[in-house]
C-alpha cells in the first residue's frame, strides 16, 4: 500500500511540477528576455545537479549509518568522520569552483554573448 501511494505521489509531483514549468516560462521568457533566461536555466542546470550528487552522499551516509551503528560506536564515529571530511572536500571544490567562475564568466559566455551581456549578468 504505502509503494503505491509512494508512486502515486511521484507521479502527482511531476505533473505539478511540469504543469507549473508550462505556466511559468513564458512569463520568465518575456520578463527576462531571451540570452537571460538561457542563463537562468544553465544556472537552474548546474545547481539541480549539484543536488542530486548531495542527495546520493545523504542516502548513502544514511545506510552506512545504520551498518555502523549495529557494530559499535567507534565504527560509527570513524564513518562520521570519514564523511564530514567527504563533505568538506565536496564544499571546498564547489567554493573554489565558484570562484574560478564568478572571476571568468568570459570563459565560459563569450561564445554566445557580448562583453556587455557578460558583465550585465556578472
Amino acid at each position: 500500500m504505502q509503494r503505491k501511494l509512494g508512486a502515486i505521489l511521484s507521479y502527482i509531483n511531476v505533473i505539478v511540477q511540469n504543469g507549473v514549468y508550462l505556466l511559468y516560462t513564458p512569463f520568465l521568457i518575456h520578463f527576462l528576455g531571451q540570452k537571460q533566461f538561457g542563463i537562468y536555466q544553465l544556472s537552474s542546470q548546474i545547481v539541480s545537479a549539484l543536488g542530486m550528487l548531495a542527495l546520493g552522499f545523504s542516502g548513502a551516509y544514511v545506510r552506512f549509518y545504520w551498518i555502523e551503528k549495529r557494530k559499535s560506536e567507534l565504527h560509527l564515529s570513524r564513518l562520521n568522520g570519514l564523511y564530514l571530511l567527504i563533505f568538506c572536500c565536496s564544499a571546498l571544490a564547489a567554493i573554489s569552483a565558484g570562484i574560478i567562475l564568478m572571476n571568468n564568466p568570459q570563459a565560459i559566455f563569450n561564445t554566445n554573448y557580448s562583453d556587455g551581456e557578460v558583465n550585465a549578468v556578472s
